[in-house]
């Protein structure tokens, strides 16, 4: 089982597959279902199509951790080693250098692999998605909460948090722009104990709810 395999299964409502098998032997029941991406370090192996959703399964699933650590990650193939090799927008194919194209795609300006990260960074690192059911009496009991960003889920990963320390973030909506900005800084008390603290704005336009 593949990671796109899987991650197209688990984004298509066929259950919760075991994706992380994918790329280790070892298994994590119920979490498997993410993404392919936990070996020696967190590590993408997919394409195209495999870019547009895994990061969706790892936000449904809670593991938007799991996801920024991989994007963070500079190992090949990843967006982090087209950094390195002095890309300053998305290529083709994960293979090549600044300086050399490789067989597999020639274009250093292309959306191929951006569409699914976009979405990811927004709701992770901006911390807006819509409110998404995750059982079926959730939709039953609340129909239309998802139509329209009528209802946001405000949700900032706890490793942007760490390691980012802040961002901002707007959406436009149907009913008008959605910002949000945050920041985080860690805190001693007296006695040494060390703590995380945020500080979050959050603008909602009328007939919304967050």
């Amino acid at each position: 089982l593949n990671q796109t395999l899987a991650a197209l299964v688990a984004s298509f409502g066929a259950g919760a597959v075991m994706v992380a098998e994918a790329s280790s032997s070892s298994s994590s029941s119920s979490t498997a279902t993410a993404a392919a991406t936990r070996a020696a370090s967190p590590h993408l192996d997919v394409g195209i199509f495999g870019t547009t959703y895994v990061f969706d399964v790892l936000r449904a699933h809670d593991l938007d951790d799991l996801g920024l650590e991989t994007l963070a990650g500079t190992s090949y193939p990843s967006f982090g080693h087209m950094v390195v090799e002095g890309a300053t927008t998305l290529w083709e194919g994960w293979e090549g250098t600044r300086t050399e194209h490789a067989a597999s795609g020639t274009s250093r300006n292309h959306i191929m692999f951006g569409g699914g990260c976009a979405r990811f960074l927004l709701a992770s690192v901006g911390g807006l998605d819509t409110w998404r059911p995750r059982l079926p009496s959730d939709v039953a009991a609340t129909p239309r909460l998802t139509h329209g960003w009528e209802t946001m889920h405000v949700k900032i990963a706890p490793w942007a948090m760490r390691h980012i320390g802040g961002a901002h973030a707007v959406r436009a909506t149907p009913r008008g722009p959605v910002r949000v900005a945050w920041r985080s800084q860690m805190r001693a008390d007296a006695e040494g104990s060390k703590a995380l603290l945020l500080r979050l704005n959050l603008s909602l336009p009328s007939g919304t709810n967050g």
